[in-house]
């Protein structure tokens, strides 16, 4: 059943003990309950109503010192489902050499592989509600254009649910008739509060809206409630550790991590391509007119970079082009800064390069609490989200791998922005895309506790009873959305949890 705590006037949780409580009911939390044992008596709690509210969203509300970020209340949904309420529902798996411990990437490599993610392909494709047999977002005319691979970038191709799987909509039924979860939204978890020995969490504090308290007691706790709410909730429960819960190495909050996005350049076409390209103009409704490429491992270790996914962008202009290729030189070499109207788009151009990165592991990369506290008494999230110097070398040698790519392949010419090629490691900031509003790595997972706040199985590390799910564990990023690999790793935590505690 889902209740409204707002609505509650006695105690629900009195004398009561559930087996398993998992904290935020978006993607990784909804998956965990409906996958879980039917045997396991669970209580899942949302922070937020069964729709959007100012009231619940303001408490998402933060400070960013760092590099130009998302506005914190902007970048996260805060209702029962979650950031599902807003995203895109573009899908793809980590690749093999995302998990892979590389020598040019300090703080590289995850305790599990790809192939403990893999058995789960199948029904995370079913829960995101990917067609059996997808379409890619990769526009068809590239392949006519390149005629054949390439050994340094290769094709990649995401897939799509459309619309965009809403886990609210999707498994607000189930969750009102499953009889052994009880949904209460409007629950916002305050506290936890440890054993003496610090061993275990022994019970949790929940307050609703109207600041009413409850306590509330369960055998296991799941921690599921966003890349950075998890470290923020972490640290501010600091009554008896005074770092914060899962701290004892000031792990938590570090490493936080979002993908890169940035355009790096420009490009028109020969005449021989625009006729490809007006041969196979798309339908106006068609949104994903892009080609993606990814960098092959030899490539990554070779240049010492990060993985990356570039994305070739061609305008819709290009499609009805009237102009010749010398034409679209005349008109360049007559204006500035590869002509540019009033509001900043590029004209005369034919489309646009975009590289979106992982992001370099970087422990000052960071989520804090400051001294501003929300409604609820908990201090608010300060970001300090810092890019480093192998970003900056990852979008010099994407860019400048495909420039030589379009080049080689007579495909036209190409200007490559400004900032891209200056030495020093500063990004631009708005109007940029900026970022992805993908929040990871704050709970990272490790081989030992002072690799990571987390294990193989996302338990937090000397605590018995708290594991941690969402995309916090991430030890590193790959360059893909982040939604289809949580819902694999959720997976793959249902299933430990439903075989190490099969009796609670």
């Amino acid at each position: 059943m889902i209740y409204d705590l707002n609505e509650i006037n006695n105690d629900p949780f009195k004398d009561k003990t559930f087996d398993i409580c998992i904290i935020g009911a978006g993607a990784a939390g909804i998956t965990l309950a409906i996958y879980l044992k039917k045997n396991f008596n669970i209580l899942l709690l949302e922070g937020g109503g069964f729709e959007f509210s100012n009231e619940s969203q303001e408490i998402y509300k933060g400070k960013n010192v760092g590099h130009e970020y998302f506005e914190l209340d902007t970048s996260r949904a805060r209702w029962l489902g979650g950031t599902t309420n807003w995203w895109g529902g573009w899908c793809a798996p980590f690749e093999k050499c995302d998990f892979k411990k590389r020598d040019f990437v300090k703080y590289s490599g995850w305790p599990i592989e790809k192939t403990d993610l893999d058995p789960y392909d199948k029904e995370a494709r079913f829960i995101v509600n990917l067609p059996k047999n997808p379409q890619s977002i990769n526009y068809k005319g590239w392949n006519d254009i390149l005629e054949k691979g390439d050994k340094d970038l290769n094709e990649f191709k995401f897939r799509w649910s459309s619309p965009a799987t809403n886990f609210r909509d999707k498994y607000k039924s189930e969750l009102e008739n499953r009889e052994n979860i009880t949904c209460y939204v409007n629950a916002n978890l305050t506290d936890m509060t440890l054993l003496d020995n610090l061993s275990s969490i022994n019970n949790i504090e929940i307050k609703n809206y109207r600041c009413k308290v409850f306590s509330a007691k369960a055998k296991i706790y799941i921690l599921a409630t966003g890349g950075i709410e998890n470290a923020r909730l972490l640290l501010n429960f600091n009554k008896q550790s005074k770092n914060g819960i899962g701290n004892n190495n000031d792990l938590v909050g570090r490493f936080f991590s979002d993908h890169p996005h940035f355009v790096t350049g420009s490009f028109i076409v020969d005449d021989h391509i625009t006729k490809v390209f007006a041969s196979k103009k798309p339908e106006w409704s068609d949104e994903f007119r892009t080609t993606l490429f990814r960098p092959s491992e030899k490539f990554q270790k070779q240049q010492k970079v990060l993985n990356f996914g570039l994305r070739v962008e061609p305008s819709l202009g290009l499609y009805d082009s009237i102009l010749t290729f010398k034409e679209k030189i005349r008109h360049i070499l007559c204006s500035t800064d590869w002509s540019r109207d009033m509001l900043g788009n590029r004209c005369h151009n034919d489309g646009a390069i975009r590289v979106v990165a992982e992001q370099t592991p970087n422990p000052e990369s960071r989520i804090t609490i400051g001294s501003e506290v929300d409604k609820l008494g908990l201090k608010r999230a300060v970001v300090n989200w810092k890019l480093q110097e192998t970003d900056k070398f990852t979008f010099q040698k994407a860019t400048m791998c495909f420039g030589k790519l379009f080049v080689e392949r007579n495909l036209g010419r190409m200007k490559i922005d400004d900032w891209i090629l200056s030495r020093d490691t500063k990004f631009p900031g708005f109007p940029q895309e900026v970022g992805g509003n993908h929040h990871m790595g704050t709970t990272r997972m490790g081989a030992t506790p002072y690799e990571g706040v987390v294990d193989k199985n996302q338990k937090v590390f000397g605590i018995d009873n708290l594991y941690i799910a969402g995309s916090s564990v991430f030890a590193t990023t790959g360059h893909v959305n982040p939604t289809f690999t949580i819902i694999q790793m959720t997976l793959r935590l249902a299933d430990h949890l439903n075989t190490t505690y099969s009796t609670v």
